[in-house]
């Protein structure tokens, strides 16, 4: 006779996820979250987040399933603020953010257990990132978030880290991406197997949206940049304008209209700085 393990009674276990794509497939991906959660734990609960008007079909397609919570929010909210409004609603000791295209393939049950008994967050990443993606990580360095191409939109973080992550500035960017800097404890899990998904116009668009996201917060440290190069310019116009005025001064043999043109370059740069 098999004996079947009892679930955990000591711990709550949040997941939230911003259903996108057809109602259908979300829908069984969710039963499917639900069935392996409650073979794991005494005590879970999932989160979506929906668009108001697929959020009906999608709860008469989840009529019966226990400890589910749709929340309906405008069509024009972002993917990302979705999953922001989902960790912010979640009130499990742990909260696992997923999506329904990976969560298929991550075992969202021994992720949770990961993070609640080392007190880290951990981010799934596939082994290789993609050939475009390398162009994030320089504004991540911009932006002060740790970006890498390989990562996924798995993670799970225990209680204390996700209400720091919810109190950053940008709260939607350091929920996909660690900020840097802030003494938040993450690892990576590597996922060796994960089933590709056709790559569709609200993907494509919610990478643009993160590449905006990335770019808003890299202004400012842009522009300190520019304000110490700026600088750096403007007082070396003027110490070559002093240099053009003391060659004047102090020697004879000058080449006619040399002092004109320098000065008036020194001058023209150091205003343009």
């Amino acid at each position: 006779m098999t004996e079947h393990p009892v679930p955990r009674d000591d711990l709550l276990v949040s997941v939230g996820l911003a259903q996108s794509g057809s109602i259908d497939v979300a829908a069984d991906t969710i039963r499917n979250i639900a069935a392996r959660l409650s073979e794991r734990f005494r005590y879970w609960e999932i989160v979506v987040i929906a668009d108001g008007n697929q959020s009906g079909h999608l709860k008469e397609a989840l009529a019966g399933l226990a400890n589910l919570r749709l929340i309906a929010v405008r069509g024009s909210t972002g993917y990302y603020r979705r999953r922001a409004i989902a960790a912010a609603e979640a009130i499990g000791d742990v909260v696992v953010l997923t999506s329904s295209e990976e969560a298929e393939n991550i075992d969202l049950s021994t992720l949770a257990e990961s993070a609640i008994s080392s007190g880290e967050g951990i981010i799934c990443t596939r082994t290789r990132g993609q050939i475009t993606g390398a162009l994030f990580a320089p504004l991540g360095l911009l932006s002060g978030f740790r970006v890498s191409p390989r990562d996924l939109m798995t993670a799970a973080y225990p209680r204390a880290l996700i209400n720091r992550l919810l109190a950053h500035p940008d709260r939607d960017l350091a929920l996909r991406f660690p900020p840097r800097n802030e003494g938040i404890p993450v690892r990576a899990a590597v996922i060796e197997r994960l089933a590709r998904h056709p790559r569709g116009l609200e993907l494509t668009a919610r990478r643009f949206g993160l590449v905006q996201k990335l770019l808003v917060n890299s202004t400012p440290r842009l522009l300190s940049g520019m304000a110490i190069l700026s600088s750096l310019v403007f007082f070396a116009a003027l110490a070559y304008s002093a240099y053009a005025v003391a060659v004047q001064l102090l020697l004879d043999n000058v080449e006619p209209g040399w002092f004109t043109t320098a000065l008036l370059q020194g001058l023209t740069t150091a205003y343009l700085a």
